[in-house]
């Protein structure tokens, strides 16, 4: 004799938590669904989803690369720029910048072709974006 007990994950509920299977030797399997309970779905509460205010044009580059993104308030921008390892192979700071619409121009000559991940920081927020270098 078995009891469905265990309630599932919180993307997948199994339909029959509660019911009870017997089996026996020779006669077969039978199941009875009276102790079934019905699971309310679990809520996830996280952060809104926000738009990426981080876009980089030319993509792929060659040796300079455009970065356009949107400040809400006036603070602190900061770009570091990492390989897939998770090294860091550039970084710069803009100083603080007003609230707007703004871009930079960035000279990455120096670093190797490949794939790499912008990652532009401002006092309230955090944006990424991919790149591809090449020759």
């Amino acid at each position: 004799m078995k009891q469905q007990t265990n309630p599932g994950l919180y993307y997948y509920r199994p339909y029959n938590y509660g019911d009870l299977y017997v089996s026996s030797f020779g006669r077969g399997l039978f199941y009875d669904e009276s102790y079934s309970v019905i699971l309310e779905p679990i809520r996830i509460f996280g952060k809104p989803t926000v738009e990426n205010q981080l876009k980089v044009q030319p993509n792929p580059f060659t040796d300079r690369v455009t970065i356009f993104y949107k400040i809400e308030k006036t603070t602190p921008v900061q770009v570091m720029i990492y390989d897939l390892s998770g090294r860091m192979v550039y970084s710069t700071s803009f100083g603080t910048q007003q609230t707007g619409d703004h871009s930079q121009t960035l000279n990455l000559s120096n670093i190797p072709e490949g794939m790499y991940i912008i990652k532009l920081e401002t006092g309230t927020s955090t944006s990424f974006a991919k790149a591809l270098k090449v020759n």
